[in-house]
C-alpha cells in the first residue's frame, strides 16, 4: 500500500515538473528505511541480551 502511494506521489510531482521533490522524497525514504533496519537490529540484540 505504501509503495502505491509513494509511486503516485512520485508520478504526480514528475508530471508537474518538480523533479527535485522526487529526488528529496526518495532520499528521505531511503534514510528512513536504513534507520528502521538498524533500529530493528538493535532491538533484537537487546532482546537476546535480556534472554541470557
Amino acid at each position: 500500500m505504501l509503495t502505491v502511494i509513494l509511486t503516485g506521489v512520485i508520478l504526480f510531482f514528475s508530471a508537474c515538473g518538480m523533479g527535485w521533490i522526487v529526488t528529496l522524497l526518495s532520499e528521505t525514504v531511503w534514510i528512513v528505511l536504513i534507520f528502521m533496519f538498524l533500529g530493528k537490529m538493535e532491538y533484537e540484540k537487546e532482546i537476546q541480551k535480556k534472554a541470557k
